[in-house]
């Protein structure tokens, strides 16, 4: 069966785009509209109708997964997600991947099922475009959440990686700070591939050179990281003043191995991550994050799979701009700044 994907491949065009020749929206250049218009006549597609006519018979259930619901993003990303559902008269059922491939499809396959309406999708990793074609191919409307997928276009809301990680990156280095370490997940998880890049690139666009021996790989879950950082058995001249932390877990577990190593944050390494660490007020120093909106973002998911519900055709796509946080943990640094 030819579906919109196929139409937005041959017309070069994103699936949004074909979303919006087809439902006559005008926020499209006649030559775009043009192009898709011969893509789906040369394809004799038709809309799915069937979709659209099975709406009265729908079980009011949607399905959220998330890699790890112990993590606090997440669990505010699931309670705006369940709020929004409840408050149109939907039900959630919330399912728990642990980052794990294998559970993400053993999940996939019991919600197809269960005729459930929806699923948003926090995706463990590339590995997951095989759950996403089973969702597709069942005709199942789905969203992914904070992350993308290589190789698939779809309806997703996710936040500004890479935005977020230049703010934290320039900060420290308007701080003064010229060796940044950057401690990141497994590259095959988007969220962990844009950080990394914008780490990357914002050194570069401060004229500074990328060290491979201060960029190191762990795991956004906590069972699966490491204690082991290289960059913190160099001679203090080469040892980084700063780091990066991907994601609220890894600087976690960065303080915790900083501590053990005698070395106090913000005057002896500052400390800089991704998403907040939701520690008790009494806790010093205060980490500088940048935070995305958890909450908005699960309400957002479930407003974007009513959409696709009501139309099957509908592609919706948005992104949350980050806030940086300056606190301690960068702010008292006793090295001086470099000219």
């Amino acid at each position: 069966m030819v579906t919109i994907y196929d139409i937005a491949k041959l017309a070069n065009v994103s699936t949004m785009t074909v979303s919006r020749v087809i439902n006559q929206k005008k926020n499209v250049s006649k030559e775009t509209r043009e192009k898709v218009e011969q893509a789906i006549q040369e394809l004799n597609y038709v809309p799915n109708t069937i979709a659209q006519s099975l709406q009265a018979n729908r079980m009011k259930t949607l399905a959220l997964l998330v890699t790890d619901i112990t993590n606090p993003f997440f669990t505010q990303m699931t309670r705006g997600a369940e709020d929004e559902a409840n408050k149109q008269g939907y039900q959630l059922l919330l399912c728990n991947t642990d980052e794990n491939i294998a559970k993400e499809k053993s999940y996939i396959l019991a919600l197809l099922g269960k005729r459930i309406d929806g699923v948003m999708l926090v995706p463990s990793g590339d590995e997951s475009l095989d759950s996403i074609s089973s969702l597709r191919q069942a005709g199942v409307p789905f969203t992914l959440l904070d992350r993308n997928i290589r190789g698939i276009e779809c309806s997703h809301v996710t936040g500004d990686s890479k935005e977020g990680t230049r703010q934290l990156v320039q900060h420290l280095i308007d701080q003064g700070h010229r060796r940044i370490a950057m401690i990141h997940a497994p590259l095959n998880i988007s969220t962990s591939r844009e950080r990394n890049e914008a780490y990357k690139a914002t050194l570069r666009a401060n004229g500074l050179s990328v060290d491979k021996r201060l960029i190191v790989e762990s795991h956004y879950h906590l069972s699966k990281q490491s204690n082991t950082w290289s960059f913190l058995q160099m001679e203090p001249a080469e040892r980084p003043t700063a780091v990066v932390a991907a994601n609220n877990f890894i600087a976690d577990q960065l303080l915790k191995t900083l501590a053990d190593h005698d070395l106090t944050i913000s005057e002896d390494i500052a400390v800089a991550c991704f998403d907040e660490l939701l520690l008790p007020s009494y806790i010093e120093p205060f980490l500088t994050t940048v935070s995305q909106p958890p909450y908005a973002m699960g309400q957002r998911a479930v407003e974007c799979i009513l959409e696709q519900i009501k139309d099957p055709e509908a592609v919706q796509q948005e992104q949350f701009k980050p806030t940086l946080h300056v606190r301690r943990s960068t702010n008292e640094w006793r090295g001086a700044p470099l000219a």
